[in-house]
């Protein structure tokens, strides 16, 4: 049961960090295209 839920946990965390990374990549190329 713990081992799922870190598991879960885990994946979500990946997740979100691959979603940061993508916004922040699409900052960056507005700002370049903005300047």
């Amino acid at each position: 049961m713990d081992a799922e839920h870190d598991r879960r946990q885990q994946e979500l965390n990946t997740k979100a960090k691959i979603n940061i990374s993508e916004g922040n990549l699409i900052t960056a190329k507005n700002t370049a295209d903005t300047n």
